[in-house]
């Protein structure tokens, strides 16, 4: 992942991954493994580049972690617990795209 991308600034949402990740049960205690950051992140990554096995997913999360995770590991995260919080995010996002804007009122 380019350091560009990393250092560019980060969208409102990211300060609420966690609790999104937490209320969905996608992430249930801190790990060095898995953040709701890297998670989401690592997804976007491979479905842009058409590399959405478990390795690849993996190899992509642990670019954000301190420790790398397993494809195994990756794939048991992949459950309805992960599209939860997909869910939520893609809410969270869409409910900011129609809020009134300050300049609009």
């Amino acid at each position: 992942m380019s350091s560009s991308f990393r250092t560019a600034t980060p969208h409102p949402i990211v300060s609420k991954l966690n609790d999104l990740a937490r209320v969905s049960g996608l992430i249930q205690r801190h790990s060095h493994k898995l953040s709701a950051e890297g998670f989401l992140h690592a997804l976007i990554q491979c479905g842009t580049r058409g590399t959405s096995s478990f390795q690849h997913l993996a190899t992509s999360q642990a670019g954000f972690e301190t420790r790398s995770m397993t494809r195994k590991g990756m794939s048991e995260r992949l459950n309805p617990r992960s599209s939860e919080f997909l869910v939520r995010v893609m809410n969270e996002l869409l409910s900011k795209e129609q809020a009134p804007s300050s300049d609009a009122l």
